[in-house]
């Protein structure tokens, strides 16, 4: 089997799921080709595998040319239409059912015309979690019927260094030693709720917390919105730079539990990147949160329902402090090598109904 991977494992990549999901394809006999808006010749594949379709929008070129966003949409619909034209099969692994936000009105308008053809093309899906595939029907409901199957996200524990000792590490980066700390860490986008998160803490903290936010922010007038919110609370630290795979393991092994506030969750690769550092985590109970939470046992993932409000984020505070757990996250599920193999099995169940249903028609 040959499958053209959308995106495919590089060393570019600042997330490194997409490596974790083909670890295992070499070995199992499954070439691996990435896939490029910008190569020419047809794909010799038997599957197109989807992980991000709002890739269209990424990069320097459809950055700031608005021309290549709308050229490397129609590349990705001509390509789909070539692998299934062949008898191969689209497989899209949905981790998001809408991208978070957009650059320019231009990439919304891109993203309006090209989504709705691409989801007609495609053949299958792979969910996360059954919640996920759920949300999924019911925001888009043409794809309720297509094939489908669900593959955990992989956890990140080989993926990064040993983290340090968690006093070494607050030494390290000027957090309080004997503070219980939240974290917000990682790319701080706007979809994160950065702002609020901090009014929110403000409201509910007690002595001796401190919130902890760490990562870059691209975003010049967000960053100023969150110092405004900061204001002159020292309870609050925002740590705006990038953060190397050392310095990230570094600000997680500092914090006592990770906060999420993301507007729209269908799959958190930050909560299985903060479980895999053994970090318990604050988050909402939307998208394959609360499937998560349920999976991986009590006192990992305290979660709140709607806004993130005062209340219900001491509620979640209070739950974490007082909660006994084991020293590391149970994460066999998700165990990297267990996922890919699962993927694998996946893409040949798309491949094998793609086949048998076009042979069928052809008989017909």
């Amino acid at each position: 089997m040959r499958v053209l991977a959308w995106p495919a494992p590089s060393r570019l990549q600042t997330n490194p799921v997409t490596a974790l999901v083909y670890s295992e394809f070499e070995k199992e006999g499954v070439h691996v080709e990435p896939y490029s808006s910008w190569t020419m010749r047809e794909p010799a594949a038997d599957v197109f595998h989807v992980h991000w379709p709002e890739a269209i929008l990424w990069g320097r070129a459809a950055n700031h040319t608005p021309f290549m966003a709308k050229l490397a949409a129609h590349h990705a619909l001509r390509t789909m239409d070539v692998v299934r034209r062949k008898g191969g099969t689209v497989v899209w692994t949905v981790h998001n059912v809408a991208p978070h936000a957009f650059a320019t009105h231009h990439h919304e308008r891109v993203w309006a015309q090209f989504f709705p053809k691409f989801r007609r093309k495609v053949d299958a899906l792979i969910g996360l979690t059954s919640r996920s595939l759920d949300l999924v029907a019911d925001s888009y409901p043409e794809l309720r019927d297509r094939p489908h199957a669900v593959v955990p996200h992989p956890h990140y524990r080989t993926s990064y260094p040993a983290p340090p000792a968690i006093m070494e590490a607050r030494t390290a980066i000027g957090v309080p030693a004997d503070h219980f700390v939240i974290g917000m860490i990682g790319i701080i986008r706007r979809s994160k709720g950065i702002p609020r998160a901090i009014d929110t803490f403000r409201k509910a903290r007690r002595r001796k917390e401190t919130l902890y936010i760490c990562g870059h922010c691209p975003d010049a007038e967000l960053a100023a919105e969150i110092r405004s919110a900061i204001a002159d609370d020292t309870s609050v630290i925002f740590d705006n730079r990038p953060l190397p795979d050392a310095d990230l393991v570094r600000c997680f092994a500092a914090a006592d539990a990770i906060l999420i506030n993301q507007n729209s969750t269908l799959n958190s690769g930050t909560l299985l990147l903060a479980l895999s550092m053994d970090r318990p985590a604050i988050a909402p109970a939307r998208g394959s949160v609360v499937e998560l939470a349920e999976t991986v046992g009590p006192g990992w993932i305290s979660t709140f329902a709607g806004e993130l409000a005062p209340a219900e984020l001491r509620t979640c505070l209070d739950a974490l402090q007082g909660q006994e757990r084991s020293m590391r996250a149970p994460l066999d599920p998700y165990d990297p090598a267990v996922v890919s193999r699962a993927t694998i099995a996946a893409l040949r169940d798309a491949l094998a109904r793609r086949r048998a249903a076009r042979n069928l028609h052809v008989a017909v």
